[in-house]
């Protein structure tokens, strides 16, 4: 995986596509490096600064970084094909392209278009080899590419099991709270700390909640219903 975060300190970064061996690749003279595209053909990343008025590239490492475009007034997203550079601009609320070659020959692919985002090339006969295509690579819930393979992963806050494919049916320590319009789950087995929505329906106001840890169900009170209920966890 790349991407790109231009807060306070703006960089583009790597990993694997498990989270695994996340790296720096680019983190000086940059301003708003918004789109990031993979130019496949000539294996090179692509990205739009909107805050710096360029497109520019590097190898997948990296290195060898130049200037494709210069002068774009606020470039977003951005697509490589075989061909061309698109990308969307919010200043000229237009879809633009340049030869990817040149960076030179600038069209205004569609004009007029308001609230401009991210853009995709999409070529359907443009597969690759996928690792996790027999029987999900063995994993129960998650399979990821990695540069040995794969990996399996689990929902958040969901343990995986010591054969490293399957993963436990629910946590095993959690935080159970309600907030009114849902009733969420915050694992103590992991480390995220990230609350899960519970997917209970029919719920409006609830306001109180308690677990049978014998059955294993969650009871709740709904004050805007007058009920209580239970479900199971």
């Amino acid at each position: 995986m790349y991407w790109t975060d231009w807060g306070n300190k703006p960089r583009i970064e790597r990993s694997e596509m498990d989270g695994g061996n996340r790296m720096t690749i680019i983190a000086d003279t940059l301003g708003w490096p918004n789109g990031l595209t993979i130019d496949k053909e000539n294996a090179q990343l692509v990205w739009a600064d909107a805050r710096r008025h360029v497109i520019e590239a590097c190898n997948l490492d990296g290195q060898h970084r130049r200037v494709l475009v210069s002068d774009v007034p606020h470039p977003y997203g951005i697509a490589v094909t075989n061909r061309f550079i698109y990308w969307t601009d919010w200043s000229e609320r237009s879809i633009l392209r340049v030869n990817k070659h040149t960076g030179r020959s600038m069209v205004n692919v569609c004009a007029n278009l308001p609230n401009l985002m991210d853009m995709h090339f999409i070529q359907l006969n443009d597969t690759g080899e996928n690792k996790c295509a027999s029987h999900n690579g063995g994993c129960s819930h998650l399979c990821l590419r990695t540069s040995l393979g794969y990996s399996c992963a689990c929902p958040t806050g969901i343990k995986l099991q010591d054969n490293n494919h399957i993963c436990e049916e629910a946590p095993s320590s959690f935080l159970l709270f309600a907030n009114r319009e849902s009733v969420r789950r915050i694992s103590l087995d992991t480390s995220e700390n990230m609350d899960v929505y519970l997917p209970i329906q029919d719920t409006y106001n609830t306001v109180a909640v308690d677990f049978d840890y014998e059955e294993k169900e969650i009871y709740y009170s709904d004050i805007k219903l007058d009920v209580i209920r239970y479900v199971y966890n």
